[in-house]
């Protein structure tokens, strides 16, 4: 089962950063930054869900080629 809330949290709490750098999918970490009072899982939420965790691996991976360049 998914957990709304902690993800709703989890959005809520980067969203200043993903909009401070525009990162893509911003949209959907607005989307659930709107949904905090709302525990029902939809597939509205997988979906978003989704883009939330492809940005993530987008900034994970953006900051792993700026590590990686600044050490050699």
């Amino acid at each position: 089962s998914c957990d709304k809330e902690t993800t709703c949290a989890i959005a809520h709490k980067m969203l200043p950063l993903i909009s401070m750098i525009n990162a893509p999918g911003i949209e959907a970490f607005e989307y659930f930054n709107n949904q905090r009072n709302n525990s029902n899982w939809t597939t509205t939420d997988s979906s978003n869900a989704k883009i939330v965790l492809e940005t993530i691996a987008i900034i994970i991976q953006a900051l792993e080629k700026s590590y990686c360049n600044k050490k050699n």
